[in-house]
């Protein structure tokens, strides 16, 4: 009954992680991020669990590092018949860091005399989600750049979600800019935006300024438009009116990236991915509260049943006196 209970306790954090890396696979294609997201949180829940309740810290600490091997089970063609050093450190270190954290938690838990997760969960879930976070950081390495995956849709969801953000920027130089409009809309409103800068600032240098009829206006927004268009073709080269200012500004990227040497490509894969590891490592911590409080109703719920049950010992504790 006791390997029983223990099975059933490894698989909360064995299935999830399963999950997780077929996730990660999945991704490479048309797959979506999220589910590698909840199924790995799931995991370091599971993790958490067996570091709880498994009180032999050697069955832990295998349990745990068979775990951490899991991911790079459902890669394994990586291994076979061309070893992938990545996969194969990715797995390792994934292995290694939640093993390390199983124990370690172990430890902190048997020196309470009650038990407070939010101890435990500080030296658990951060392991787990550092292995993890190294996994898929040298998996996405291995895929995009190491054997030249390139997959220009993920790039382009990858691009918009990084520039996205700085739409707003824009606007404080062109009011009403969008980075899906057109090419052409964008070169307009450029234009617009420059005329009106220029009335305001000769007003403010107290400089005549002419009414102009609405015919003679349009005539130097298209003269601004010309200039506009000329400065981008020359600095970033040619574009279509009807592509949106995103795709243009991914495509001139592109093809900046595609003129580098192949060492220097090397060098923005791997600065690529450690900004993805740093990006990720900063927000995971958010998720440690919930990871904890879920934890916290799971033991709750298992001590209402003949699962799991708290005793209580009589310890003698040596210690050391002048």
């Amino acid at each position: 009954m006791q390997r029983l209970k223990t099975f059933a306790l490894w698989l909360t954090g064995a299935v999830p992680l399963f999950f997780a890396a077929y996730a990660l696979r999945a991704s490479f294609g048309a797959g979506s991020v999220l589910w590698v997201i909840i199924a790995g949180f799931c995991a370091g829940v599971g993790l958490f669990l067996q570091t709880l309740l498994i009180e032999n810290k050697n069955t832990l600490s295998a349990l745990a590092f068979l775990e951490g091997l899991i991911p790079g089970a459902v890669f394994y063609d990586a291994f076979v018949p061309h070893l992938s050093p990545w996969v194969l450190g990715g797995t390792a270190a994934c292995a290694l860091l939640m093993l390390v954290g199983a124990f370690r938690g172990r430890i902190i838990i048997e020196g309470m005399v009650k038990i407070r997760l939010s101890l435990a969960a500080r030296e658990v879930l951060p392991k787990v989600a550092l292995g993890l976070l190294v996994f898929v950081s040298l998996i996405s390495y291995n895929h995009y750049f190491a054997e030249g995956h390139f997959d220009r849709a993920a790039a382009q969801r990858t691009f918009a979600a990084v520039a996205g953000p700085l739409e707003p920027v824009a606007r404080i130089w062109v009011s009403d800019m969008r980075f899906a409009m057109r090419m052409d809309h964008a070169i307009r409103l450029i234009a617009e935006t420059e005329l009106r800068n220029t009335r305001t600032r000769m007003l403010a240098e107290e400089e005549g300024v002419e009414r102009i009829s609405p015919q003679d206006e349009r005539a130097l927004v298209i003269e601004i438009e010309g200039t506009t268009r000329q400065a981008i073709v020359k600095l970033f080269g040619e574009f279509r009116g009807d592509e949106s200012v995103m795709d243009y500004a991914f495509g001139v990227l592109e093809e900046r990236i595609e003129a580098f040497p192949p060492a220097v490509k090397v060098a923005l894969g791997a600065a690529a991915v450690i900004a993805l590891f740093l990006t990720l490592k900063t927000l995971v911590p958010i998720t440690y509260p919930i990871a904890t409080f879920i934890v916290f109703a799971v033991f709750r719920f298992l001590l209402l049943t003949p699962f799991a049950e708290i005793a209580f010992r009589d310890v003698k504790q040596e210690v050391v006196t002048l």
